[in-house]
């Protein structure tokens, strides 16, 4: 009985090295609990990633655009404090009227602040700085006046591409999406049709991912396999 064990042993040994020749069972053990450690990194930015996309999509479905990552961090941060702003696009539009040449122009040369917070009085913009400061998290304060003034002025100083896709002085803005969809409410289906097909490639990611860490668990068969030899 010991002797076939013994070739039985041998007989699975033969077996391995054919399938995987130079490697040792603890060689390909070792492989799979690297590759599963990598996939479940992978598994979880990705996750990460989908729920980031899914919170943009409801945010568009919701509004006119929507916040990045920094400016969403931006909004909760001043939520959190129990303070109020509006943000920086809304103001944006407003003071530049029907002028749609200046409203594009504006929204350009602030496209990466577009969700800045915007407050009425200066103690407000302090205290809403303050809040941003204590939480490590830099974002500029906008003064309602303030902004409304320069965007209702003649913009002296301020530089204009002649494709209108640049706009800048001491600061430069570049024309994005969002602010085309600012522009332009019809380029927002584009906007969300895209976040849906990248929801749809992250959820498929996410599912391959799954089966690929489900197939290197050590309880399915050439697992249980490697541990026995």
């Amino acid at each position: 009985q010991k002797f076939e064990l013994l070739q039985d042993e041998i007989c699975r040994l033969d077996v391995f090295a054919k399938d995987y020749p130079g490697k040792t069972p603890s060689d390909l053990i070792f492989d799979r609990q690297r590759q599963m450690a990598e996939l479940i990194v992978r598994r979880k930015n990705t996750a990460e990633e989908l729920d980031h996309q899914k919170e943009r999509l409801a945010s568009w479905e919701m509004a006119k655009v929507a916040p990045g990552r920094v400016a969403k961090q931006t909004t909760d941060i001043v939520k959190a404090a129990n303070m109020t702003c509006v943000p920086l696009h809304e103001v944006v539009i407003q003071a530049a009227g029907t002028d749609t040449e200046r409203k594009a122009a504006l929204l350009t040369y602030f496209s990466s602040v577009l969700f800045a917070p915007v407050v009425a009085t200066k103690d407000e913009a302090v205290a809403v700085a303050t809040a941003l400061a204590d939480a490590d998290h830099e974002a500029p304060v906008f003064l309602h006046s303030e902004v409304a003034k320069f965007c209702a002025g003649n913009l002296e100083g301020v530089s204009i591409a002649d494709d209108g896709r640049t706009v800048f002085n001491y600061m430069l803005g570049v024309r994005t999406r969002p602010v085309d969809c600012l522009l332009d409410p019809l380029a927002i289906e584009t906007e969300k049709k895209c976040l849906r097909e990248a929801i749809t490639s992250l959820e498929t990611d996410l599912s391959n991912l799954n089966t690929r860490i489900a197939s290197l668990q050590p309880t399915t068969d050439l697992g249980r396999r490697l541990t026995e030899l």
